[in-house]
């Protein structure tokens, strides 16, 4: 007889980039983030539209950000992934 293993499972998936990219650049996006934020929400109310939940807002905005980056930063970004991985 089988049991069913209800206990839910830690995740093992290393992050995406813009994770990664989100959490070893936190000081310098988040105001840039919220600035842009702050304008899409107006732009909206002005339109008498919903604004975007800001959690999807700063993952797009992360996303668009991290792709106009410097290699560079980029690699940075993979090594911080790695070893995030591994702890």
């Amino acid at each position: 007889m089988e049991v069913l293993d209800l206990v839910p499972r830690r995740q093992t998936g290393k992050m995406h980039h813009f994770q990664a990219y989100l959490k070893l650049k936190k000081e310098e996006l988040q105001p840039v983030i919220a600035e842009r934020y702050a304008t899409h929400k107006a732009a909206c109310l002005e339109d008498d539209e919903q604004p975007m939940p800001f959690i999807k807002f700063q993952t797009k905005v992360a996303q668009e950000l991290f792709a106009a980056e410097s290699q560079s930063v980029k690699d940075e970004v993979d090594a911080f992934k790695e070893l995030k991985f591994r702890e």
